[in-house]
């Protein structure tokens, strides 16, 4: 197991291994494997209706996992480098990433463009953590650079 959470409702854990495993927290019980190996971070949405996940060749994929089955995501970003962060604005709207060498980029999660909305590279060295703020306007980012830094769009 590398990664695992809960979600934010605390109706869902996943965690990681050959693949993504979604348990029901009240049940006790198993309730789905995603298909995506490799996964470097995952961030539930707010609401807990959809769910991120970054791997090492910089592919964000991401459910709706209400009526979750196993299957292929319902889309991807490609960007570069290991993603090492994920958070999911309160609307779904959009996705925040953040990469081993230090750029976060901003996507919308409904959009077929092939390119980020925002980014940034303030960071030196990996983001480990992103937060967006309830009205979804601001969004913050932690590094291993000590710095953080906190954007408005």
């Amino acid at each position: 197991m590398r990664l695992m959470t809960f979600s934010p409702d605390d109706t869902l854990a996943i965690m990681t291994s050959n693949g993504i495993l979604l348990y029901n927290v009240e049940s006790r019980s198993f309730v789905s494997t995603l298909s995506f190996l490799r996964s470097t971070a995952m961030a539930f949405s707010p609401y807990s209706t959809h769910l991120a996940a970054g791997n090492s060749d910089s592919t964000v994929y991401l459910w709706d996992i209400r009526g979750i089955e196993a299957s292929s995501p319902s889309s991807n970003k490609q960007a570069g480098g290991e993603v090492t962060a994920l958070a999911l604005f309160r609307d779904y709207s959009r996705v925040a990433c953040g990469f081993e060498y230090g750029a976060v980029e901003l996507w919308e999660t409904g959009s077929l463009a092939n390119q980020p909305i925002a980014a940034h590279t303030h960071h030196s060295k990996e983001v480990t953590t992103l937060g967006c703020s309830p009205d979804g306007w601001r969004f913050a980012s932690g590094s291993n650079d000590w710095d953080c830094h906190l954007m408005g769009w």
